[in-house]
């Protein structure tokens, strides 16, 4: 195949929704950063085509004036996330444009395509590829009509192939992403402080393996610290005055984030940031660095106040490390959030209402409390199916979140989640604290809004509650 010309596309949903870096979820309000698949794969791919970008869900575009936009535009490739959240409505749109497009190769990232990637190929004549890892160049090894291509799934004489797994693991790097090619001004983000925002990411994958996160099947490898700061640097060039860090862990291998921070105080970025870890990586050193550097917030997998719970689940932390994380980040002045997860298999009314209570008590900065799901990817998935907790022919969708192995009905775990975000965030201590902690006026307003959508949606009831509020990936 010849190609000089290749499309980016997030597609539309009808409603606000993230689904890359092999995860998915609904958002209920204004909230959507750029995609990191895609931003990542636009240098690799800008060495050798001509590159442009549609990114519908900041666009706005619905699904009529994306498809009236993507067949106005000559390209020989699209490359598109798909995602659990989406995959059925980004399919139809797919579909329909290869109809008019038919020479054009289609290639996909997602969490569904990783790991289902064979059967979906088999059951959709329109896909021509699937991406097993988006920070290799074998892409271009495929679009220069490569006979044998590492980490893909594809179509070779008719037949699917499945290309081996490499660079898994060691350091990595990869050319300098195309920010300016994506409706950077559009991204917005609850926990930045700045605009414009956008996103990079110091390593892949995750060495932990906790059971409910789809992090744990994929493999770890950091990025080196030169190709990191030659995007940090590119990226202050452009006038991006926030980042988000989409490590799984950022601090995992402690020593890389340190170095990486310490050139980023020598080079005296402008740029602030928030990032992602765990409550057991975060030493007063690495912190320390971090402040320095421009961190500003971190979100922290707290998940449960049950020390059994997080056994079970091989989430390898204590409350006790919980507690002295949350403590050592007012030290150096960094706020500090926290992701729960309510309902796991195994937890009683009693766990569950002590989670919510221990939110409060670490006095969190931003609590996001989500319901447990079977994530795609995920050994609680597979529990899921083997046990008959859920079908999986037909969970695809955003709402396959399970009644609890018979322990809590859905509208039990629904109507905890919705005391969890009341109790946390509408009391008149953190709603004092928050404003009074709050840096400018822009970020004032953002607090409102956010209040504001909260509050109606808490009023509107149950019924889409459960759906809207899964903020994010666990």
């Amino acid at each position: 195949m010849k190609t000089n010309r290749v499309l980016i596309l997030n597609p539309p949903f009808d409603r606000i929704c993230g689904r890359d870096y092999y995860c998915s979820w609904i958002s209920p309000v204004r909230d959507f950063g750029v995609p990191l698949d895609l931003l990542v794969l636009s240098g690799t791919l800008s060495k050798e085509f001509e590159v442009n970008v549609i990114d519908a869900i900041a666009s706005g575009l619905d699904y009529k004036e994306c498809y009236q936009e993507i067949i106005r535009q000559d390209f020989d490739a699209i490359l598109f996330l798909t995602a659990t959240v989406s995959w059925w409505k980004d399919f139809q749109l797919l579909a329909e444009i290869k109809k008019q497009k038919k020479d054009a190769v289609s290639i996909g990232s997602g969490d569904r395509l990783l790991f289902r990637g064979p059967e979906v190929m088999e059951e959709c004549g329109f896909l021509d590829g699937i991406l097993l890892d988006f920070t290799t160049s074998d892409v271009l090894d495929y679009l220069r009509n490569g006979k044998e291509v590492n980490n893909m799934i594809y179509r070779r004489d008719g037949e699917v192939a499945i290309g081996s797994r490499t660079q898994q693991s060691g350091t990595f790097g990869y050319p300098v992403p195309r920010h300016e090619l994506f409706p950077i001004k559009r991204y917005v983000d609850r926990l930045a402080r700045r605009k414009p925002i956008s996103a990079i990411i110091t390593d892949f994958g995750c060495p932990f393996r906790c059971s409910f996160c789809a992090g744990q099947g994929l493999k770890p490898k950091y990025r080196d610290v030169d190709n990191a700061m030659e995007e940090l640097n590119y990226i202050a060039s452009l006038g991006i005055k926030e980042l988000r860090f989409r490590d799984f862990t950022f601090g995992s291998n402690q020593r890389n984030s340190i170095n990486l921070c310490k050139r980023m105080i020598a080079d005296k970025l402008d740029i602030s940031w928030f990032a992602s870890s765990r409550v057991d990586r975060l030493s007063e050193e690495l912190l320390y660095f971090m402040k320095k550097a421009g961190c500003h917030t971190l979100l922290l997998g707290v998940e449960n106040a049950s020390d059994e719970v997080l056994a079970q689940y091989d989430k390898r932390i204590t409350v006790e490390q919980t507690k002295r994380a949350f403590e050592l980040c007012r030290k150096y002045k960094i706020k500090a959030g926290g992701y729960f997860i309510l309902g796991l298999p195994g937890e009683t009314k009693e766990t569950v209402k002590r989670t919510i209570s221990f939110a409060r008590e670490l006095d969190c900065d931003h609590a996001v409390f989500s319901t447990a799901v079977a994530t795609m990817g995920s050994l609680l998935r597979e529990e899921a199916i083997n046990k008959q907790w859920i079908n999986k022919n037909k969970d695809e969708k955003y709402t396959f979140q399970f009644p609890n192995a018979g322990q809590f009905t859905v509208e039990e775990i629904t109507k905890l989640r919705k005391k969890a975000v009341w109790q946390f965030y509408f009391r008149p201590s953190y709603i004092f604290r928050r404003l009074s902690r709050l840096s400018d006026w822009w970020e004032l307003r953002r607090s409102i809004l956010y209040g504001i959508k909260s509050l109606s949606l808490m009023l509107r009831g149950k019924g889409r509650w459960i759906e809207e509020l899964r903020d994010g990936p666990q």
